[in-house]
């Protein structure tokens, strides 16, 4: 039966749930906190990567963490504070990097990765959206013999569970990038993973659910909710009180704080990432690659192209951390000769929160003793992969119809 339905967060999840959902027949109001203008997915590298199927909390990734911790280059830091839940969450996450960890979530991962870009590709169609989609498979980039040898034995998960994988010589890795005479010793190619103009994506979609007649509330944040035995029954902003018959909680870094207003514990961390799009680059690549060595994303959005990396677990703190830029720029220097200072000059970093859950998995189901609330959050790094699955699973839930993939590894009280 179709029902008022209120989605907090306006991100490509958020937005992606609102545009299934009016699709169902729901009425649909979205708020977000802030204009909308620069969510946590425009200014990321726009990859669509099915490919990515181990999760951040993997095997390794605990030791490689405590390196890290005490370098504020490295590409994955964690910002020392006092912060019960940062810690709490860091506990879970030690407790999750293991290999019965990726073997249980990477089938899980794989499905409903594909079946999200085969969504996203249906709903581009329907659309019209000018994304400057491309099918250009991803590479990830190698420079030493070590960083080759972990993304090929990276690579065999993404085998294992039915994608395309191949692995490149020196000469053939070089070759898909010419232009740019990189100095590799191989690289990983995956043929199935696309990408897009995130920015691009997120405006043409919140036009098209204006369009479709989806109530949107920019800059109004949620103070309390209001709950009556096992349902929510109105929620107070800073305009004032709404009412719905559902609710779905999409709110990027800040759906642990709001999950907190109801009593719930909701571990989540924001992530942060930067980067920089040059509007007229001095060479633009054929296909879009990460610097596996560094964790730098290279990526040709039509004629601009987009540097992108860093993983800060940082809470919500959106400020610029001016050593971990200058790292991305000192990779591309280094990497990428035909790049200079220059290039860069007057272009102000972007930088977005991640929402990351401690195993790496996102939240995506109906809170247990909250009838009415539905969880669809901590995508972490695949966002913009996973996020136009996500809005039909929800609108699946949500109109009683029989899911498209399985979500019970995704589950939101699993750390209840």
């Amino acid at each position: 039966m179709p029902s008022s339905v209120l989605i907090i967060g306006g991100g490509v999840v958020g937005q992606s749930c609102a545009w299934f959902l009016q699709r169902s027949g729901h009425e649909v109001t979205l708020i977000d906190q802030s204009d909308l203008q620069a969510t946590c997915s425009t200014g990321n590298a726009g990859f669509i990567c099915p490919s990515h199927v181990v999760p951040l909390a993997a095997p390794g990734m605990v030791s490689k963490g405590m390196k890290m911790m005490l370098d504020p280059r490295a590409p994955f830091y964690i910002r020392p504070r006092m912060d019960v839940d940062l810690w709490r969450w860091v506990w879970l996450f030690m407790r999750h990097a293991n290999h019965r960890h990726l073997m249980a979530s990477r089938q899980a991962l794989a499905e409903l990765s594909v079946f999200s870009q085969h969504t996203l590709e249906d709903l581009l169609e329907e659309t019209g959206i000018d994304t400057a989609y491309a099918r250009k498979g991803l590479l990830m980039a190698c420079r030493s013999a070590r960083h080759l040898a972990e993304e090929t034995a990276e690579s065999e998960h993404a085998r294992a569970v039915g994608l395309a994988v191949e692995v490149l010589s020196a000469r053939e890795a070089r070759d898909m990038n010419p232009e740019l005479d990189l100095d590799l010793v191989g690289g990983v190619w995956y043929p199935e993973d696309t990408h897009l103009h995130p920015g691009r994506y997120l405006a043409g979609l919140q036009a098209a659910l204006i369009r479709s007649g989806v109530r949107i509330l920019p800059n109004t944040r949620v103070i309390s909710m209001d709950q009556r035995k096992e349902q929510i029954v109105s929620l107070q902003t800073n305009h004032g009180e709404l009412e719905a018959d559902e609710v779905v909680l999409s709110g990027g870094a800040w759906s642990g704080e709001i999950a907190a207003s109801l009593g719930m514990r909701l571990p989540v961390q924001g992530a942060k990432g930067y980067s920089f799009t040059l509007d007229n680059p001095p060479v633009l690549p054929q296909h879009p690659f990460i610097l596996a060595d560094h964790k730098v994303a290279v990526t040709p959005i039509g004629q601009q192209l987009r540097f992108a990396g860093t993983l800060e677990l940082s809470g919500t703190d959106l400020s610029i951390n001016p050593v971990r830029v200058e790292r991305i720029l000192e990779v591309v220097r280094e990497c990428l000769p035909a790049f200079r200072d220059v290039d860069f000059s007057g272009i102000q970093p972007w930088a977005g929160l991640r929402p990351c859950s401690p195993d790496g998995l996102p939240y995506i189901g109906r809170w247990p003793s909250i009838t009415n609330l539905t969880m669809a959050t901590g995508h972490a790094m695949l966002g913009m992969t996973l996020g136009a699955g996500t809005g039909k699973l929800v609108a699946e839930l949500l109109s009683d119809r029989p899911l498209s993939v399985p979500v019970s590894l995704f589950r939101p009280d699993r750390f209840r």
